[in-house]
């Protein structure tokens, strides 16, 4: 049970990275486009417009490069995030084995509970009341 617990836990984290990871990619790709295109703009106006708009581009610049470091950290966890939900899956598959196993163990011990004495056993003792009533007499 808890094993499974913690395979959905698993799933769910990685889910949530690599969703992390894909917001930051789309972020650093609006966000460059964007640095882009206020940079290209045509340099009219006065000379504080100017400063705003180059402003502007720089901390989109800035922006992209701080999502694409955000994706990079995102791509690492979820590789993390892999290895531990494929540990956690053979740790889950190896306890249903040994559940298995035990399961069919208690089967069996149950079936030979109430099945008679094998023959051989039966013999042995019967052999030694055999040789006890033979003394006796």
């Amino acid at each position: 049970m808890l094993a499974r617990i913690a395979r959905r836990e698993a799933m769910m984290s990685l889910a949530g990275t690599l969703e992390q990871e894909e917001r930051s990619a789309s972020l650093a790709k609006r966000s460059r486009a964007m640095a882009r295109d206020y940079g290209r703009r045509p340099a009219t106006g006065i000379a504080a417009d100017l400063r705003e708009l180059s402003a502007l581009a720089s901390g989109l610049a800035g922006l992209a490069k701080d999502a694409d470091a955000a994706r990079e950290d995102a791509r690492r966890q979820a590789d993390w995030e892999v290895e531990n939900l494929a540990e956690t899956e053979s740790r889950l598959k190896r306890l249903e084995r040994r559940s298995a196993e035990a399961r069919r163990a208690l089967h069996n011990a149950m079936e030979n509970r109430d099945q008679p004495p094998t023959v051989g056993m039966a013999r042995k003792l019967h052999s030694q009341e055999h040789k006890r009533t033979r003394t006796k007499t």
